[in-house]
């Protein structure tokens, strides 16, 4: 059976819930929220916004200027292996928007 919409926005809530209980402290850090796009495979987006509030999913478009787009499928495999995040911003799989000091930063206190 083919997961569906749903099935992939349930996933990515409970991850999302996870990653807030697990870096909490490091959330509070943030000054400058960012908006991470996650594509899903059915062309759809699922919108996170993470800031010092928490990660929470949004349905309507977001005006935040750090935003990072990637695809499910490397989310998934940025999740199982970190490291890979950097060479997928060069390789042009991860998208990144805004100023790059504030993602760098962001980053660099959660991962």
């Amino acid at each position: 059976m083919k997961a569906s919409t749903d099935d992939f926005l349930r996933e990515l809530k409970l991850i999302a819930h996870h990653m807030e209980e697990a870096y909490r402290s490091k959330l509070e850090s943030i000054t400058s929220p960012l908006l991470l796009v996650i594509r899903l495979p059915d062309g759809t987006d699922a919108r996170f916004v993470i800031s010092k509030r928490g990660i929470k999913l949004y349905q309507e478009e977001q005006d935040i200027p750090q935003k990072i787009f990637i695809t499910y499928r490397d989310f998934m495999r940025v999740l199982e292996k970190p490291s890979r995040a950097l060479r997928y911003i060069f390789e042009g799989k991860i998208k990144v928007v805004g100023d790059y000091r504030i993602l760098m930063k962001i980053f660099e206190n959660t991962l």
